[in-house]
């Protein structure tokens, strides 16, 4: 089952950013984990994607 692969947590959200967030591949490909979790790991209630990362850098 995909559940128990290594990476399996980070696919799931990798899937959630993109199908439930709308965020394109681009977009996810510039995250790192400093944009998404605080340093105790805990997921943020709130991600900001600076310019550059989107497609408004155009």
């Amino acid at each position: 089952m995909a559940k128990d692969r290594p990476f399996a947590l980070r696919n799931i959200a990798i899937i959630y950013y993109s199908f439930g967030l709308g965020l394109r591949v681009k977009d996810i490909s510039a995250l790192t984990h400093k944009d998404i979790v605080d340093h105790e790991f805990k997921v943020l209630d709130e991600v900001n994607l600076k310019r550059a990362m989107t497609k408004g850098e155009k």
